[in-house]
């Protein structure tokens, strides 16, 4: 798997800061933040269908 077909949704900023390292997508977003996840998602999806 491709490090840029990964979205890691933590909330977290050490997990978040490693993730990016790695070349993943992130999200930083806690668990009352449904909104955020779910825009976040959509953005990585469309990106991913492009």
């Amino acid at each position: 798997m491709l490090p840029k077909n990964i979205l890691f949704i933590e909330d977290t900023d050490k997990n978040i800061e490693t993730a990016k390292k790695m070349g993943w997508n992130t999200c930083k977003a806690y668990g009352y933040e449904i909104d955020k996840i779910k825009e976040s998602i959509e953005l990585f999806l469309q990106n991913e269908c492009l």
